[in-house]
């Protein structure tokens, strides 16, 4: 197995590709209808960095596209392996991810990354003339509670935020359009795209697969204590919960025509 640079999540590796799986399905989703409104087709020439478990990267194919996929490790190229998928070990900030692509997407990739709108500006830079960037990052700052123990996202707002300490931003969603014009692409858009969670929803499931996982890292960084990880449980576990869930931009932009092109 080739890996890349480390990961802070690294040593979640099995509850991590879990995870990976069910949130690839429900956050796929604005980003396929998206592809969809803006031409993705057969034949349509694709770049995707950090597939993760491949959710994406299956279903472009099955639209009869041919895509390129970077990941820092090639731990999970199995789940997607086909005759039309190139995949790559790499590291989006200096890697040579190629060009000449109809659309590339990254989703749930840059709030990792400290040099996150450097590698905006690359990602703008490897699509053709007409091609179309399409960012999907979480936005922190649109969590919400309809109803129930309001003290739940605070709590667990509390902790996300701590992770700017090593340079990750739960956060970054709403910069991405500023971001995108900075990196020189027209025809720029963004929506929010909120699972709703409550008991039994996909989006308690997406809630239920991260908790731990961020809880136990907090823990051992000391960025929270066991009451507050009790406390954040005893509240998810709420019969009248009904909340924002894992809110994301998803955010999409043009690569300009060529003089005289359509």
């Amino acid at each position: 197995m080739a890996d890349g640079p480390s990961y802070y999540l690294e040593d979640f590796a099995g509850s991590e590709f879990a995870r990976y799986t069910f949130q690839g399905k429900l956050m796929g989703e604005p980003l396929k209808i998206r592809l969809l409104e803006l031409g993705f087709g057969q034949g349509a020439r694709c770049l995707e960095v950090g597939p993760g478990a491949g959710e994406l990267v299956r279903w472009m194919v099955a639209g009869g596209a041919r895509v390129t996929a970077y990941d820092i490790t090639d731990r999970w190229f199995g789940t997607y392996e086909h005759e039309r998928v190139d995949t790559h070990v790499g590291d989006v900030r200096d890697a040579d991810i190629g060009s000449d692509y109809d659309f590339v997407v990254a989703s749930w990739v840059l709030h990792h990354l400290p040099e996150r709108w450097k590698v905006v500006a690359r990602l703008a830079q490897s699509l053709r003339p007409g091609g179309w960037l399409i960012v999907s990052e979480p936005a922190l700052s649109c969590f919400w509670t309809a109803s129930g123990p309001s003290q739940l996202l605070e709590r667990w707002t509390s902790i996300l935020l701590r992770f700017n300490d090593i340079g990750v931003d739960y956060d970054c969603g709403p910069g991405l359009p500023e971001a995108f014009e900075e990196a020189g692409l027209g025809q720029i858009d963004a929506a929010v795209w909120t699972p709703l969670q409550r008991p039994g929803s996909k989006g308690a499931r997406l809630f239920d697969l991260a908790v731990p996982i961020v809880c136990q890292l907090a823990l051992e960084r000391g960025w929270a204590s066991e009451a507050d990880v009790a406390a954040i449980n005893a509240d998810r576990a709420a019969s009248n919960l009904v909340a924002g869930s894992a809110p994301a931009v998803v955010c999409w932009g043009q690569r300009a025509q060529l003089e005289g092109c359509t």
